[in-house]
C-alpha cells in the first residue's frame, strides 16, 4: 500500500494502514473486509485525524498536556482505538457482548471491555472528554438510552463525535456498494428523538454535553 486517497500522507501514517490492512487480510473473520480495502482504511485514518484534532481543541486548559479521556463506543476490532491511541488520546473501547474485559483484537496489548447490557456503560459519571461513534448509532436498540449513558460518561462540555452513520443514498454507500469495498447497511427508519443537546445530530458532526 504506497498512497492513500484524499490525506495527508507520511511514514506513519503508511505504517498505520499497513498495519490495520495486514490485520484485515489475516483475521479469519467475514466481518473484516472494511479493514482490508485502502480506501476504507484511509476513511479511518482521516476519521482518526478528525476526531484527534476536535478533541485536543476541546481540551481544559486545566487538564495540561495530560491526554483526553476518550470512549471507543462500539470498538468493534479496534481500529480506531489503535489511530487514536498514536495520536496521543487515552482511549478507552467498549462494545457490546460477553461480560468482561479482553484483549483488543487489532492490538493485543490493550484491552476492550464489554458488557451484555445493550445500553449501560459500565463506567462512572464524568468518566470521558468526548465519546467516538463510529458507524455504530444505526445498530442500538435503544437511541434514547444509549445517547443518556452517553450523556452520564462526558464531563460537561464533553463531545460525542459521530461517523459513519448509514445513508442509503449517501454517495460513499453508494460506492461501496458498487464496488463491494466494504459492508453496508440502511439506517433504521426511526432516528433518535432527541440527543445530548436535545436535538437530532447530524453525521460527522460534534454535539457538545451542557
Amino acid at each position: 500500500m504506497d498512497q492513500l486517497a484524499g490525506i495527508h500522507v507520511d511514514q506513519e501514517r503508511l505504517r498505520e494502514a499497513a498495519y490495520i490492512q495486514n490485520f484485515g487480510l489475516s483475521a479469519d473473520n467475514p466481518y473484516v473486509i472494511h479493514l482490508q480495502s485502502p480506501i476504507s482504511i484511509a476513511n479511518y485514518l482521516r476519521i482518526a485525524d478528525r476526531v484527534a484534532t476536535r478533541v485536543w481543541a476541546n481540551h481544559p486548559l486545566s487538564e495540561g498536556n495530560t491526554p483526553p479521556r476518550v470512549l471507543d463506543w462500539g470498538a468493534g476490532f479496534g481500529q480506531l482505538t489503535y489511530l487514536l491511541g498514536g495520536r496521543y488520546c487515552n482511549v478507552s473501547s467498549f462494545d457490546v457482548g460477553e461480560p468482561g474485559e479482553f484483549p483488543l483484537a487489532i492490538e493485543p496489548s490493550r484491552t476492550i471491555r464489554r458488557s451484555d447490557h445493550p445500553s449501560r456503560l459500565p463506567y462512572a459519571d464524568a468518566s470521558f472528554d468526548a465519546v467516538v461513534s463510529c458507524g455504530v448509532l444505526e445498530h442500538v436498540e435503544d437511541h434514547d438510552a444509549s445517547l443518556a449513558e452517553i450523556r452520564r460518561v462526558l464531563r460537561p462540555g464533553g463531545l460525542l463525535l459521530i461517523y459513519n452513520l448509514p445513508q442509503r443514498w449517501g454517495y460513499i454507500e453508494l460506492i461501496v456498494r458498487a464496488f463491494r469495498l466494504g459492508y453496508t447497511h440502511e439506517r433504521k427508519r426511526h432516528p433518535p428523538t432527541r440527543s445530548l443537546s436535545g436535538k437530532a445530530a447530524p453525521p460527522e458532526a460534534p454535539v457538545q454535553c451542557p
